[in-house]
């Protein structure tokens, strides 16, 4: 074939609208028919390249496929034919009708030949006869085509082809009868085309097709094999990449603890969500522990408000905003302002309802203990029904002052509510019959010297007693006599409290706390105002300048320092006193801003309200203060979500605690370990120790250091607890260590090595029933196990030397107890502790060489299943075992709580928990494994959640103003922008 300069081998006319896709088909076989299969892809620069001992696809032009975007289209048309060698025309009704396509076959036939022209039939009719087509029949090429062949031209039948005709439709598109028949069509097209006879091109691409087979095959089973390692290959790197990705997140997490930890003062609620994001990348057991601890970080809400307020049960915590009326001065005009009250749920800080007040000023707003809502509104007091927050009623205003009220307040029993307001020549103080709400009466009127010109901004009922108090910035208070609300009358103000600048009424109304001269005193008080025997306050800066004094619950107090401290006190155990026991850090300035300082109800938390602190970035979507919240429920281990006075033992089912403090037994209500409720109380064994439930939590024993006693106490009904019996010691030598055997049988350990059991049921039997001889030295430890229904064994470990043993003895006949002699190996060091589950089956024993064993038993007569041992970093003074026995928490010599999963393979350790010099060696679950109770040096016992969940729920709460992007990008650098305390954030994955 001779060479010329044509850019196409062939060039294809059709119909766009009706054979596009057998077009489609048709460029892309022919070009390659004949062609290797590793050529296919090959684009040749000319025709030239298509030739030689490889052959190479052709180029077929084809209008979607190679013309460019132009101005004019058919100048690309005619120089796209003038480039090709070929003309194959896709013949058809359909094409003979284009106008395109009747174009394209005229240029071709005014400026090439004829015997260069393949006709591809791909429907309609095509006749020849004599020397032309048969026009009567034929339908499927131009008009303009007649008379210019002198013989017939060629053309190929692809009509069985078209995916829609009855035929093709027939035929599977897969089977080999298609195949051949596609490829001899093809081979119409492409020898020709290619120059070269159709037989030897067939052949060649019938060489091809099994050339490439026999490749394939090859390719097959090396790919399978690569395939095989591949897979190999990327299973290993996923393994690397997880590894990676988890000591990544690992490392991150706990760098987040860390950074929350130096901005928990500055930025509480930044450091809460930080917390929350190690919570989401990564549960490390320093995540854990820190989770466990973050109610240290005081709950912060911004919030456009001057002053707040708690209901007297605890349940709401309402804000107030003045509204003022548009005011024209020369510096310019200050807009009209709206005030409104908002009511939230003080335990989630979501808003439960609003009370619009207009642009009238409110001075001062209080809330009764029977769901009434007064606020000072201008010379009114504007009263609200919200025992349905979301939907306040408001009943009869008290109406009776000729100017602006300072303060209002109500009575513990919220019949009396009282008003001030101090007038321009006098002040007057109302009290108002509230009983019914929708009848509001006025009692009477005080009016006074003392009163006039003096601004009270607070007015207290003292809890129980029959005084009110008017405090404010003035020189002293002033007392006033409510016994008999229709006759108050002004009583004279004690001397010592004359010069005073602050008082606060403890919610017994028992003590009141005072401030004044940097003095901060502790009084009592009775229920005519006469205060006694005044006890100052510790303070670590005599000079310090105080601006407000609270008085809580439980012997509380709380001041705030205006050098950015808010000083903590708390009664001392057993005593009157007080101790300094936290300072909690706040900004310099709010500390000389506060607009409000309050204990809630029960004492657990502090509240401060200050103007427009943290804002944030460009301190901007802040309102104009900022309230923060702290968790004092123990003032020395913020941490704890409860705590009672006492060391104290938890009953079995977890919802009684009985604590002892000297010689008296208090039990409380657990069941809501963040508010116990006490119940009753018994006096006990001087110097009790050792308190322990019996399995049913009946009956509670107790015994004393001091003369060696042991007390049994009924507990059946804990708000009647009531002494069962005493048992003097058989034994000169001090009690160590007690258990229940059973609901009636106590077993008690001495210094020497004897066990004596006694039958609690029987107070009028003072020996032991029993006697065992289980060491040579001090009895450590006791615990019950139950390796079979009917087969109770006392486990016992102590101080004899030479011997580390877990002694089993079978205690079943009291009066003959027996070794068993299936001791269990301890090791070499002395056992401090056993515990065990409430099932008695996993027992675990704490280690002086900072090692806890596990043993687990199946059945009685077998020997007990030996778990991995758990490695401490020293000494373990305490175990305890979940009743359930899935989870194990240990208190080590570092002072430093850990907890573990149990699984019957080994544990896993969950959390660390760093207590400091705060944590004794008590340490027990409530119940459940969620919740434990530790006790502290300072004679508390603390209650600490355990549940991630639970915990990074409530660090939520409270938690300001979301992370921005730009504190996203510094913390977490490597991880996309998702802020925590959001849905979306939780149970998400993050990946390298």
């Amino acid at each position: 074939m001779s060479l010329q300069p044509y850019t196409y081998h062939a060039f294809i006319s059709y119909s766009h609208a009706r054979d596009r896709p057998v077009a489609v088909a048709l460029q892309r076989e022919v070009s390659r028919f004949g062609v290797p299969w590793y050529s296919h892809s090959y684009q040749p620069a000319g025709l030239q390249a298509a030739w030689g001992r490889v052959r190479r696809p052709l180029r077929i032009f084809r209008d979607e496929t190679d013309l460019t975007a132009a101005p004019g289209l058919w100048p690309e048309i005619v120089k796209a034919l003038s480039a090709a060698e070929w003309f194959i025309l896709m013949a058809s009704p359909a094409a003979a009708a284009s106008k395109w396509v009747q174009q394209e076959v005229a240029w071709w036939l005014e400026n090439r030949s004829p015997e260069r022209i393949l006709i591809a039939l791909v429907d309609g009719q095509l006749a020849w006869r004599g020397e032309d087509f048969d026009w009567s029949t034929t339908d499927a090429v131009p008009q303009t085509m007649a008379g210019t062949f002198l013989h017939e031209p060629r053309w190929v039948d692809v009509r069985p082809l078209r995916p829609e005709t009855p035929a093709a439709a027939d035929r599977p598109a897969g089977t080999r009868a298609t195949s051949l028949r596609l490829g001899d069509s093809m081979a119409d097209f492409a020898a020709p085309i290619r120059g070269v006879d159709k037989g030897i091109l067939t052949g060649e691409h019938i060489r091809q097709r099994r050339r490439t087979r026999r490749a394939v095959a090859a390719a097959v089973t090396s790919l399978t094999a690569l395939t095989l390692l591949a897979a190999t290959l990327a299973f290993v790197a996923d393994q690397q990449r997880d590894t990676a990705v988890r000591q990544r997140d690992k490392a991150l997490a706990n760098q987040l603890v860390a950074e929350a930890d130096t901005v928990s003062d500055t930025q509480p609620g930044l450091a809460r969500q930080l917390l929350a994001a190690a919570r989401g990348i990564k549960l490390t057991p320093e995540v854990s522990g820190a989770l466990i601890s973050s109610r240290t970080v005081p709950r912060e809400i911004h919030l456009s408000a001057g002053s707040f307020t708690l209901s007297p049960d605890g349940h709401t915590l309402a804000t107030l905003k003045s509204g003022s009326p548009r005011v024209e001065t020369r510096s310019g005009t200050r807009p009209a302002r709206d005030g409104d009250v908002t009511l939230y749920d003080n335990r989630t800080l979501t808003v439960k309802g609003h009370i619009a007040l207009g642009q009238t000023p409110a001075g001062s707003f209080a809330i009764s203990s029977k769901g009434l809502l007064a606020v000072a509104h201008g010379a009114t007091v504007r009263l609200w029904d919200i025992t349905l927050p979301a939907r306040p009623v408001e009943r009869p205003s008290l109406i009776g002052h000729d100017s602006y009220i300072d303060a209002v307040a109500f009575s513990p029993d919220g019949r009396t509510a009282a008003s001030f307001a101090r007038g321009s020549s006098h002040g007057e103080l109302i009290l108002w019959d509230v009983t019914d709400p929708n009848h509001p009466v006025r009692l009477a009127s005080v009016r006074s010297p003392q009163l006039d010109d003096t601004y009270y901004d607070r007015l207290q009922f003292q809890p129980g007693g029959a005084i009110l108090a008017l405090t404010g910035d003035v020189d002293s208070p002033v007392f006033v006599d409510v016994a008999s609300p229709r006759r108050p009358a002004v009583t004279p103000t004690p001397s010592a409290v004359r010069s005073l600048r602050s008082l606060s009424f403890d919610p017994d109304g028992r003590h009141v706390v005072t401030y004044d001269n940097n003095r901060i005193r502790r009084w009592e008080v009775d229920r005519k105002g006469a205060l006694s025997q005044p006890h100052d306050l510790p303070l670590p800066d005599p000079t310090v300048r105080i601006g407000e004094v609270r008085s809580g619950s439980g012997g509380r107090a709380a001041a705030i320092a205006e050098d950015g401290r808010v000083f903590l006190w708390e009664e001392n155990s057993g005593s009157q006193t007080a101790a300094l026991v936290a300072q909690l850090p706040i900004p310099k300035w709010d500390s000389y801003n506060v607009e409000g300082l309050e204990f809630s109800p029960n004492g657990a938390t502090l509240a401060m309200l200050s103007p427009g602190s943290n804002a944030g970035a460009g301190g901007t979507n802040v309102g104009s203060g900022t309230l923060r919240i702290w968790n004092v429920a123990d003032g020395r281990q913020r941490g704890a979500i409860g705590a009672v006075p006492g060391r104290a033992a938890i009953r079995p089912d977890g919802r009684v605690l009985a604590a002892y403090d000297d010689d008296v037994i208090r039990l409380w209500d657990i069941s809501d370990p963040s508010a116990p409720k006490r119940l009753g109380t018994v006096k006990g064994p001087e110097s009790a120790e050792d308190l322990v439930f019996s399995p049913d939590g009946m009956t509670l024993a107790a015994h004393s250091d001091s003369n060696g006693d042991v007390w049994a106490v009924d507990v059946q009904h804990p708000q009647r607890p009531r002494a069962q019996g005493i048992w003097n010691s058989p034994s000169t030598t001090l009690w160590t260590s007690m258990v229940f055997c059973d609901n009636q049988m106590l077993a008690a350990g001495d210094l020497v090595g004897n066990i004596f059991l006694f039958d609690t049921k029987q107070p009028g039997r003072p020996s032991p029933v029993g006697t065992v001889q289980a060491t040579r030295g001090a009895v450590t430890s006791m615990a019950m196990i139950r390796p079979g229904r009917d087969q109770p064994l006392l486990a016992v470990s102590g101080l004899e030397t030479g011997s580390a043993v877990i002694q089993l003895w079978d205690i079943s006949d009291p009066a003959h107890s027996r070794r068993t002699g299936s001791d269990l190996p301890a090791g070499r060091y002395e056992t401090q502790q056993l515990a065990v589950s409430r099932g008695g089956r996993l027992l675990a024993a704490a280690k002086r060489d900072g090692a806890v064993l596990l043993w687990r038993f199946h059945g009685a007569g077998g020997l007990p299943d030996r778990l991995p041992q758990i490695n401490d970093t020293g000494d373990v003074n305490e175990v305890e075992v979940s009743g359930d026995g899935k989870r194990l928490v240990t208190l080590g010599r570092d002072r430093t709580i850990r907890t573990y999963d149990v699984r019957p393979d080994g544990t896993t350790l969950q959390t660390i928990l760093h207590m400091g010099q705060v944590a004794d060696t008590d340490v027990s679950f409530l119940g459940d494994d969620r919740t434990i109770a530790v006790g502290t040096t300072y004679g508390k016992t603390d209650f600490l959640e355990l549940d991630p969940d639970s915990n990074t729920a409530e660090l939520c709460i409270g938690s300001g103003q979301r992370m921005t992007p730009e504190q996203w990008a510094r913390d977490v650098p490597d991880l996309p922008y998702q802020p925590p305390c959001t849905r979306q954030a939780r149970g998400r994955h993050h990946v390298l």
